[in-house]
Order: C-alpha cells, then sequence, then structure tokens
C-alpha cells in the first residue's frame, strides 16, 4: 500500500506521503459521517415529499376560493395531483424505513443491542400510532393494487356569522379513501381493515393519518440521530480534522484535497476532504428540526383573528 494526500495550488498537482495508518482511519470517519448524512437527507426528501402534498391541499383550497369550478372534471384533476403527493410521501417513508435499519444494521451490526433498539421503537410506533399503521398498510396498497383518494370533499365552513358582506367562510380540500376501495384488495392486511370497520365510517380523510405517519417516522430519525451521535460526532471531528491538517502541503495551501491508497492490482481509494460537506450536513440538520406536532399544527392562509 502507498498513501498520499494530493491537491491543487494554482496550476501544479502537489502530494505528500503519509502512513497507511491514518489513510485508513479517515476513511473509515468518512464512511461514518457519510452514514449521518444519509439520514439527514432521506428525512429531508421525506419532508419536503410531505411539504408538496400539504402545498397542494392549500392551492386546491385557494383556487376554488378563487372560482375554480367545482365539477366531475375539476374533481379528476385534483384527485390524480393528490395521488402523485400522497404516494411520493409514502414511498419516501418506506424508503427513510428500510435504509434506517440497513444504516443501523451496518454500523452496529445485525445482532447488536443499538439496532435491536431501533426495531423496537419503530414497532412501538407501529403498535401504538393509528395513522401509522394505516399509511404502512395504504403504501402496501398503493404499491400492489391502486391508488388511493377515491374522491374529494370541498367543505365550506362559515367561520363569521352575517350578510353577504360581512359572512366569513373557510374552504378546505379533504381526500376520501373508501373502506369498501381497501377491502377489495384481498392483500390488504385484514386487521386494518377490521379497525376501520369497528370505526364505523364509509371513508377515511386522508388528512391526519399521513401527517400522523410523517410524525412518527420524524420521532423515529430523532432516535436514530441519538443512536448515531457518539459515533457521528467523533468521525466528524476526525474528518475536519484531517481537512485542517491536510489544506496545506509542503507550505503551500492547497483546493480539493484528498486523501489517496494505491495499492498493487487494485484500483485506488480515495477521500475527498471536504469542508462543504461539514456546511451541508450543518444546513440538513437544522432544516429537518421539527419542533412542533404535525398532527396538531397545520397551516392556514386565515386572516380571521384580524376581523375578531
Amino acid at each position: 500500500m502507498t498513501s498520499f494526500v494530493r491537491g491543487f495550488a494554482d496550476d501544479e498537482i502537489l502530494e505528500q506521503e503519509i502512513s497507511d495508518a491514518h489513510f485508513v482511519e479517515v476513511h473509515a470517519a468518512r464512511e461514518v459521517f457519510f452514514a449521518a448524512v444519509d439520514f439527514e437527507e432521506r428525512l429531508a426528501v421525506l419532508l419536503a415529499n410531505h411539504y408538496e402534498l400539504e402545498m397542494e391541499l392549500l392551492g386546491i383550497a385557494q383556487s376554488t376560493i378563487m372560482g375554480r369550478p367545482i365539477n366531475e372534471r375539476s374533481g379528476f384533476d385534483d384527485r390524480l395531483a393528490l395521488d402523485r403527493r400522497f404516494l411520493n410521501v409514502l414511498t419516501a417513508g418506506r424508503l427513510y424505513v428500510d435504509q434506517a435499519d440497513h444504516g443501523i444494521s451496518s454500523l452496529f451490526g445485525d445482532t447488536s443491542g443499538d439496532r435491536e433498539a431501533h426495531l423496537k421503537f419503530e414497532n412501538n410506533l407501529y403498535d401504538t400510532r393509528w395513522g401509522y399503521r394505516l399509511m404502512s398498510a395504504i403504501r402496501n396498497h398503493i404499491q400492489h393494487f391502486s391508488l388511493l383518494v377515491d374522491s374529494i370533499q370541498y367543505p365550506h365552513k362559515a367561520t363569521r356569522a352575517g350578510d353577504k358582506s360581512t359572512a366569513r367562510v373557510q374552504v378546505s380540500a379533504v381526500p376520501l379513501a373508501r373502506v369498501r376501495s381497501l377491502s377489495q384488495n384481498k392483500k390488504f392486511k385484514p386487521a386494518i381493515l377490521d379497525e376501520l370497520r369497528a370505526r364505523g365510517e364509509e371513508s377515511i380523510d386522508l388528512r391526519l393519518p399521513i401527517r400522523e405517519y410523517v410524525s412518527c417516522l420524524v420521532e423515529l430519525h430523532r432516535f436514530c440521530r441519538d443512536l448515531l451521535k457518539t459515533k457521528a460526532d467523533a468521525a466528524r471531528a476526525l474528518y475536519e480534522q484531517a481537512i485542517v491538517s491536510h489544506s496545506v502541503i509542503d507550505g503551500t495551501a492547497v483546493r480539493v484535497p484528498s486523501l489517496i491508497c494505491e495499492t498493487e492490482g487494485r484500483m485506488p481509494s480515495e477521500v475527498y476532504l471536504s469542508a462543504d460537506l461539514l456546511r451541508y450536513y450543518n444546513d440538513l440538520t437544522r432544516k429537518n428540526e421539527i419542533h412542533f406536532d404535525l398532527t396538531r399544527n397545520t397551516a392556514s392562509t386565515s386572516d380571521q383573528d384580524a376581523f375578531l
């Protein structure tokens, strides 16, 4: 093995030998830190898709206020748009769950206590949160049987009484799935169908369950962060120190430094040292901080308080 650092200064390439042990150490730290970045990226994808679903609901309601006709054709368009949004959220959610388990297994081992704790936490979410159970089953339904949204309601709710000049009305878009449609899928989880029938509703308002589903995955993400924290913090510190240490080669400041290990008969291994990656990770973690319950907090453009 031959290990060295390479960087760019003006028009020349500078190199300096490093120990093989140092390369292995930084390479291992990079892999752990990248795993932490992957966790944040997967949640960011999920939250972005959930945001787009919520904005679709707001947009449909607002277009109704602005005079768009409510008829069978507009209902078809709205249903298809919302089907796409639900599909995106549930696919991103399943991706998060599957890859979180893979990530924990890779870092701690398939039979480790940390992986067992992770699976126990996720199973508890499933057992105790109706929205998480329901939307997990619906995710399988969408993948293997049919799209989800059967119809949309556009309720107009009076929020202030009065004549036409003073009355205040709030418009919503409510996506619905019929229990009968789900039951036509012979592979739909029977226990979930039993729960649906016990509720006595012919159709499900999908807004609360999808918000609870995403909220559960935010909780799972926080749990995974805590599991990773010790390893990720140590790996980041080592990776960051390598960036500082190798930003200068033979007294010359270099750009885009990387550590390279060459072994006879094999492709070289390379570790890029990127300060931008550290900043990107910081931004992701801040962006992914959800300090409120999505099931209890929803967006509104209403200005009702201004008229009380």
